[in-house]
């Protein structure tokens, strides 16, 4: 496998577009990095690089890591700068899926690869954009069917090959040190080796590789052993249970939302270079079934989740790698195909498109998604509000704290108290770290995730303290709940959120006076 050298493409023409695509679609991804508020898990992750470790409640540690990286330590804490690991590696992945399937075929076929993961929402946001486990997860994900590729293509298993298989091993390591569900890039190459090249099996390599992948994760595997593998519970919880009544619901949302995530065009694309290949073998079976293998049980895995229990769209993301390199292949099996096929324009068309309107409604609202929301429950079911109003209700209690110390009614010294990891997240990033006031939880682990543990590092919710607490009319907590830790709560104002100057939301700020019985309670309170 040889580094890309400066003149990889030879065709002038597929070069422009090339470069042209890796220009605008890294513009873009700036342009929304920028002028976005971070979203619920991202603004958590910032945990992560707060307090590193080398695993977490919820992930292991590399999305922590690319933070801590991109923001100097949390010097820089402007959205650009926690996100741009996001940018940089979605550059990082469009220049090596061109590299692969030039490798497999020619600089054309590249460009569609190319294409087909600009025109993915999940590669395009969700890894381009978002800093999120799965960003760290893709370039591994990526470098590995690289080597992969590489090591496959041809038929002798020469020294170099067997090298490649090592640093593949090393490759999986990382991206498990991203996300756990980067193994099934082992369980895709094992299926390979089984049907079309078990010569392998008799190579040592194949074995010392997955051992490499192993050291590499032991630091994970060592931090679980130490906090009772909570994050192996919590995780196989959320995909495990006892009912195997078929949910038609989740069904929906796992195989409908991923086929959205992916682009529904580029699904369309791959489910028809699947279905030609049986009738016009446009690619080697061995390279078929290979990619096949890498991108098929993990997508599978999730959707069988879902007939029984919720899944996220997102989690059968990579399992779509693979698919869009077979789509690129399928795309140019004629001599005199098009430079760009129509199927691709109307794709990255898609892309553009919902980006635009997603993109005006977190800023302007155009479309009232919560118009049947009654007005305590105000934003309840408009999930846009997950990125925005954070700055605004900072600039808002920042006032209302100058008017509490004048009039004496809060301590110069008080806390801030959350349940939930969201929203707790949001009010620590946007309110109390610009304020320079120490934000705690009061809640289960299973509620606070990490911030059980951060609360605990800070010394805890001890006796005697005063507390802001705000309670949003998106997620509406029943103060009654925490009646027994306060000598008294009282409601001190409300902040409105303003969106097109219309009121979109509000945030409670209660008063909570003399922390007392504050044992953490180990039943977990719910949300309203």
């Amino acid at each position: 496998m040889k580094p890309l050298p400066s003149n990889f493409i030879e065709n002038k023409q597929i070069k422009s577009l090339f470069f042209h695509t890796l220009f605008l679609s890294t513009l873009l991804r700036i342009i929304l990095a920028s002028f976005t508020e971070l979203g619920n898990d991202e603004v958590y992750y910032i945990n992560y690089a707060l307090f590193p470790d080398v695993s977490h409640f919820d992930h292991p540690p590399f999305v922590g890591w690319l933070i801590q990286l991109t923001t100097l330590n949390l010097h820089f804490t402007h959205e650009f700068f926690v996100r741009l690991a996001p940018v940089l590696i979605g550059l990082l992945n469009t220049c090596i899926i061109f590299a692969i399937c030039k490798h497999l075929k020619n600089e054309k076929t590249g460009l569609y690869a190319a294409l087909l993961y600009t025109a993915s929402f999940y590669s395009f946001i969700v890894v381009g954009v978002f800093i999120m486990p799965d960003t760290a997860q893709s370039i591994f994900w990526f470098l590995s069917l690289w080597i992969i590729v590489v090591i496959f293509k041809k038929e002798q298993i020469d020294r170099k090959s067997q090298l490649l298989m090592l640093l593949l091993g090393f490759t999986v390591g990382c991206g498990m040190l991203s996300k756990y569900t980067t193994l099934f890039i082992w369980g895709g190459v094992g299926l390979y080796l089984l049907f079309f090249n078990r010569k392998w099996f008799a190579k040592p390599s194949l074995y010392l590789a997955p051992v490499i992948t192993a050291l590499v994760f032991l630091p994970v595997i060592i931090w679980n052993i130490n906090h009772d593998f909570i994050t192996f519970s919590f995780h196989s919880g959320r995909i495990t249970g006892n009912s195997l009544t078929f949910n038609k619901q989740t069904f929906l949302i796992e195989t409908v939302g991923s086929f959205f995530y992916n682009n529904f065009i580029a699904v369309g694309i791959i489910v028809a270079a699947i279905s030609v290949y049986f009738r016009n073998k446009y690619v080697d079976k061995k390279i078929f079934g290979l990619l096949l293998f890498l991108s098929l049980p993990l997508i599978l895995l999730f959707i069988g989740i879902s007939m029984v229990k919720p899944t996220l769209p997102h989690w059968s993301g990579p399992g779509y790698y693979a698919l869009m390199l077979l789509a690129a292949l399928f795309l140019d099996r004629k001599p005199k195909q098009k430079i760009i096929p129509l199927s691709l324009i109307v794709a990255l068309a898609t892309l553009l498109i919902v980006i635009v309107f997603a993109f005006l409604q977190i800023k302007t609202g155009m479309f009232n998604l919560s118009k049947n929301a009654p007005v305590e429950r105000m934003g309840h079911s408009d999930f846009t509000l997950d990125m925005y109003g954070y700055k605004q209700l900072n600039e808002q209690f920042k006032e209302l704290r100058k008017k509490h110390i004048q009039q004496n009614i809060m301590p110069e010294n008080p806390v801030i108290v959350g349940y939930k990891w969201f929203p707790a997240s949001h009010i620590d990033f946007y309110v109390a770290r610009p304020n320079k006031i120490p934000f705690l939880t009061l809640s289960p682990l299973y509620d606070a995730h990490e911030y059980f543990w951060i609360t605990e590092k800070k010394g805890g919710v001890k006796e005697g303290m005063s507390a802001y607490f705000f309670n949003s009319s998106r997620y509406h907590f029943n103060m009654e709940n925490w009646s027994a830790h306060f000598e008294s709560m009282s409601p001190l104002d409300t902040i409105y959120i303003y969106r097109n100057n219309k009121e979109v939301m509000f945030y409670v700020v209660w008063y909570l006076q003399q922390a007392n019985n504050i044992s953490l309670p180990n039943e977990n309170h719910s949300w309203n």
